[in-house]
């Protein structure tokens, strides 16, 4: 279990139009001390990370979780606008996780190029997520 120095807690960002998925990974989470914000697509999550822009450092998310594939804005269109963020330096830098039900290599290829650091394929196991998660937690 990790805090920051500031007192708050390291904050993950949850895009996923599935409120299981939602569920899911709360509940994976639930031994570490993280707040966890839930969207339902890649245009609140693009949202969060614009509200958060002007915050201090603490306020930041340290990772964003998209599904690959959403209503209204995907993760992939959503991930290359974050990535487009961090480029121009509006935020810094912030893994972008995603998650698929599709596992082939083309997918996970394709979840690359638009600039997601990592993949995850649903179901998620638990031991993976939570290895990446304590791969990503401020130390």
């Amino acid at each position: 279990k990790i805090k920051e120095k500031s007192g708050t807690l390291p904050t993950i960002l949850l895009a996923d139009d599935d409120d299981i998925n939602h569920m899911v990974f709360k509940n994976f989470l639930g031994a570490f001390e993280v707040d966890i914000h839930s969207v339902y697509n890649g245009k609140q999550a693009l949202q969060k990370i614009q509200e958060r822009k002007s915050m201090g450092p603490e306020h930041q998310y340290i990772s964003v979780f998209l599904d690959v594939e959403m209503p209204i804005m995907g993760g992939i269109q959503c991930a290359r606008e974050i990535k487009a963020l961090v480029d121009s330096r509006q935020i810094p830098n912030l893994p972008i996780i995603g998650q698929s039900g599709h596992g082939g290599q083309e997918e996970i290829q394709k979840c690359r190029q638009a600039g997601m650091t990592h993949y995850l394929q649903k179901p998620i196991a638990k031991d993976k997520l939570i290895e990446l998660l304590a791969d990503l937690l401020p130390k």
